[in-house]
C-alpha cells in the first residue's frame, strides 16, 4: 500500500492535500493524524492508499477509456475548426480592417473601447465554461446512477448538490435498506464506484458524499459517540482501548474526534476489511 504525508495550516487541508497528490478521495484511503499544528506548526498526515489491486487496475482502465475518447473527439472537433478558420480567416481580417479604418476615423477612442469589450468577452467566456464544467459532473453522477439503480430494479430520487470543498448525493428510496447494506458496506460500494468514475475529471480534492435517507449523517452521530465513550474508557482504566471494524471514513471520523479531544492519541491497525482503530493514553 502506497503511504504518503502531507502538510497544512490545519488537520482537513492537510488532507486535501495529500488527497490531491494521490488524486483519490477519503472513502479510498486510511487517514492517520500525526500533528494537528498550532501557531508556529503545521498540521501534519499520512495518507494510505487502501484500494485493492482490482480497485486500482479498473480505476486505471477506465481513465484509458475516457482519455482515448477525448482524444478522439478533440481531434474530430480541431479537424472541422482548422477547416472553418482557413475559410473565414481572410474573409475576416479584410472585414476587421475595413471596420476598424472605419471606426477610428469616426471615434479615435474606438480601439480602447473594442479592448474593454473583448475582455469582458473572454470574462464571461470563462464563467459560462466553468458552469457548464460543473453541470457535466452532475449530469455524469446522474446517468451512472440512474442507469445502476434501473439495472437492480430500484426506484429512487436524487438531489445532488456541489460547492467549493464537497459533491453531496442525498438518495431517497422505498428500497433503502437494500441500497445501504449491512453497516453500510453496499452505499460504501457506490460511492467507491462513483469516485473511480470521477477520478479523471479533475475534482481538485473534493470531498464526495453518497447518502441514503440520511444513513451517514445518523451513522457519524453515532461513531463519534462510540469514539468519545472509548477516550472515557483509556482515560479512566489507562489501557489502550480497541474499536469494531471500520471502514477508511469511519476511521477518519474517530481520528478528528481523539485530535479534538487532546487527551489521548489514535492508530489504525489490520488490513482491509478488517482494520479498526486504537485508541492510547498520552
Amino acid at each position: 500500500m502506497r503511504t504518503i504525508e502531507a502538510t497544512g495550516k490545519n488537520v482537513e487541508e492537510a488532507v486535501q492535500e495529500g488527497l490531491k497528490k494521490l488524486n483519490l478521495t477519503k472513502a479510498d484511503v486510511d487517514i492517520k493524524i500525526i500533528s494537528k499544528g498550532g501557531w508556529f506548526s503545521k498540521a501534519k498526515v499520512a495518507i494510505t492508499d487502501t484500494r485493492s489491486e482490482s480497485e486500482i487496475v479498473a480505476q486505471n482502465n477506465i481513465e484509458n477509456v475516457t482519455k482515448m475518447q477525448k482524444n478522439t473527439k478533440n481531434s474530430q472537433k480541431n479537424s472541422k475548426n482548422d477547416d472553418k478558420m482557413s475559410k473565414n480567416r481572410q474573409n475576416n481580417e479584410k472585414t476587421t480592417q475595413k471596420t476598424d479604418e472605419h471606426q477610428v476615423v469616426l471615434n479615435p477612442t474606438f480601439a480602447s473601447h473594442r479592448i474593454l469589450e473583448a475582455q469582458k468577452d473572454t470574462q464571461n467566456s470563462q464563467k459560462i465554461e466553468v458552469k457548464e464544467l460543473n453541470q457535466t459532473k452532475i449530469n455524469l453522477i446522474k446517468n451512472f446512477l440512474t442507469g445502476f439503480f434501473n439495472k437492480i430494479n430500484v426506484t429512487t430520487a436524487m438531489n445532488i448538490e456541489e460547492d467549493d470543498k464537497t459533491i453531496t448525493i442525498n438518495i431517497t428510496s422505498d428500497n433503502a435498506n437494500i441500497l445501504i447494506g449491512h453497516r453500510g458496506e453496499t452505499l460504501q460500494a457506490i460511492q467507491s464506484m462513483i469516485n473511480a468514475i470521477l477520478s479523471f475529471k479533475n475534482l481538485k480534492g473534493k470531498k464526495l458524499v453518497v447518502d441514503v435517507e440520511g444513513y451517514r449523517k445518523s451513522q457519524q452521530k453515532k461513531i463519534e459517540e462510540k469514539a468519545k465513550n472509548a477516550i472515557e474508557k483509556c482515560i479512566t482504566t489507562a489501557k489502550p482501548v480497541s474499536l469494531d471494524y471500520m471502514n477508511p471514513y469511519e476511521r477518519f471520523i474517530v481520528h478528528e474526534v481523539v485530535m479534538a479531544d487532546g487527551r489521548v492519541t489514535s492508530e489504525s491497525f489490520g488490513k482491509e476489511p478488517r482494520r479498526f482503530v486504537k485508541i492510547f493514553i498520552k
